[in-house]
């Protein structure tokens, strides 16, 4: 990407990029990753990286230059995971500060939201845990593209991992991760998209 504003189908692409390189570093060796944060660490510094755009905001006090952010936040708004910012609405979003602060840069609108999640040695959750952040960020009706993604780090876990899927949903073999709007799972060997079932 150059310095020219990005299109949220570039911003999303790289994401997709982006998170389809994490994949492919956990399956070279999972156990570099011992936690969820170093999962979150890792996709928060390569989406940095290729997505370089600066974003100009302009403060309340219009005598001072403009706020200077990225598109790329990690627990943004205290909420989600990983995010990347809507550079284009997010000029023209509401910018009153509140009680004199300029609190409106940490709550600019969200192009795409990412929750991870990750069962590590010795951990028993399921993977309704990630429907239900999937859940979370598509009740923002102002997240266009969200994705929820859980990591297994020892495939002898996957089977139990997936067994308490809701009987109207399966799991289905990806090649990649390809678009939002899903619940993934990746393990050390294969990469699950959950789909209802057709009726």
């Amino acid at each position: 990407m150059n310095n020219t504003t990005p299109t949220p189908e570039a911003i999303v692409q790289e994401t997709l990029d982006s998170i389809n390189s994490l994949v492919e570093a956990f399956r070279r060796e999972p156990y570099t990753f011992l936690y969820e944060s170093d999962l979150q660490a890792w996709l928060t510094g390569d989406l940095r990286k290729r997505i370089p755009y600066r974003l100009s905001i302009k403060r309340s006090n219009t005598q001072t230059p403009p706020y200077e952010l990225g598109l790329v936040y990690s627990e943004y708004g205290g909420k989600i995971d990983i995010v990347c910012l809507d550079p284009k609405k997010s000029q023209t979003s509401d910018m009153s500060p509140y009680k004199g602060f300029d609190t409106y840069i940490y709550n600019l609108p969200i192009l795409v939201g990412i929750e991870l999640k990750y069962r590590k040695m010795g951990d028993s959750f399921k993977v309704t845990q990630i429907m239900a952040d999937l859940a979370k960020l598509e009740s923002y009706p102002e997240i266009p593209n969200p994705l929820a993604i859980g990591f297994v780090q020892d495939e002898s876990d996957v089977d139990d991992f997936l067994a308490s899927l809701p009987p109207l949903h399966h799991p289905q073999k990806e090649t990649k991760i390809t678009k939002a709007g899903f619940v993934y799972v990746v393990t050390p060997r294969d990469t699950f998209a959950i789909h209802p079932n057709e009726e």
